[in-house]
């Protein structure tokens, strides 16, 4: 009766030991499961954010491009037709510029573009007919900026 006994209670310890083993083997098994899953997911959902973000950069890059040509557009055209926009007619310097104490040339602050020519620069007729013709870029360059909410300054 003890050998009895003692081989039952021998099987109930190795099957014990087995199932604890088998148990630990699924638990660590589930953990590497579960990592690669996690990590998978997170792979993913990193890959569609940077895609994502491209798509976005990408369109305010464009809608930058498109802003800029059209401003270089205007520009030229600004400034290949002096009988359109006439040097002048829009603002004139000589209501709107004034020498600083250290000789710079600049307007005031409630005009809509500021104007800075350095104390170097010689100040003459064919400055101020620039800075009159370039005046016009008043109409164009508030609506960039404002459609714009990244830019800091044209």
């Amino acid at each position: 009766m003890l050998l009895v006994i003692v081989i039952t209670t021998l099987a109930v310890v190795i099957t014990a030991v087995v199932s604890f083993n088998a148990i630990r083997q699924a638990s660590s098994n589930a953990t590497n499961v579960g990592d690669r899953l996690l990590r998978s997911q997170a792979q993913e959902f990193l890959a569609h954010l940077t895609n994502d973000n491209a798509v976005e950069y990408d369109l305010r890059l464009n809608t930058i491009l498109e802003d800029t040509t059209n401003a270089a557009g205007y520009t030229a055209e600004v400034f290949s037709s002096p009988d359109v926009f006439v040097p002048g007619q829009y603002w004139l310097a000589s209501e709107n510029m004034v020498v600083a104490s250290d000789g710079q040339y600049m307007n005031g602050e409630d005009d809509l573009a500021s104007v800075f020519v350095p104390n170097y620069v010689p100040v003459d007729e064919s400055l101020d007919a620039t800075l009159e013709q370039a005046a016009y870029l008043d109409f164009l360059f508030p609506a960039i900026y404002e459609n714009n909410p990244n830019t800091v300054a044209i």
